[in-house]
């Protein structure tokens, strides 16, 4: 397991005792704790963020990310370009709703068409 995730709501305990607690319970495994920032918390390729009374998810980007993928038309094969496609929609379903136009748009402006995702089958995976 890469991490667990969750939200404190014991706003007058200290949550360094309960993550002491938790390293105690197992030698093999080291619990770290990550406070929110700014109202968001990343979580391994995920940004958690609070939207009302839920919760909200994105895509955690490097701050190096220039939002660039090998372009449809460049002379790799068929096969580079759909690993390029399958990627990007693993990122598609680590976002929510509101964030998943964002990472489409990518695709697109990188030359990715539509049409492409629906013929070899992407496009039911990306809606449902």
């Amino acid at each position: 397991m890469d991490g667990y995730f969750a939200v404190w709501q014991h706003l007058n305990e200290d949550p360094e005792n309960f993550l002491s607690l938790m390293n105690k319970t197992d030698g093999k495994k080291k619990y770290t704790v990550d406070l929110k920032k700014e109202g968001d918390l990343p979580f391994i390729d995920v940004i958690v963020s609070k939207e009302g009374t839920g919760l909200g998810k994105d895509v955690n980007m490097e701050p190096t990310n220039a939002n660039f993928y090998l372009k449809i038309f460049s002379c790799h094969t068929y096969g580079v370009k759909f690993v390029v496609m399958t990627s990007v929609i693993r990122s598609l379903h680590l976002a929510d709703d509101e964030h998943r136009d964002q990472e489409l748009r990518i695709l697109v402006e990188n030359g990715y068409p539509q049409e492409g995702w629906r013929e070899i089958g992407i496009w039911g995976k990306i809606k449902g």
